[in-house]
């Protein structure tokens, strides 16, 4: 399901500053402390791509090398 389009999503990540974006929810999340921004941020940035690549499943979008 997920696999489908693996080589695009890893060209996406590469090419769309997504940690960026996401970045600016993370800082307002992490408290005061800011230990756990990296963790928010990396775990937010998978969420997306995630529900990015289940959106295209079930839309039937399959990019092709």
């Amino acid at each position: 399901m997920i696999g489908s389009n693996a080589i695009f999503i890893y060209m996406f990540a590469s090419i769309v500053p997504l940690p960026q974006w996401v970045g600016i929810f993370t800082q307002s999340m992490a408290g005061t402390s800011g230990d756990l921004e990296p963790l928010l941020r990396a775990i937010l940035v998978l969420v997306v791509e995630w529900l990015f690549l289940i959106w295209m499943y079930r839309s039937k979008i399959f990019i092709k090398a």
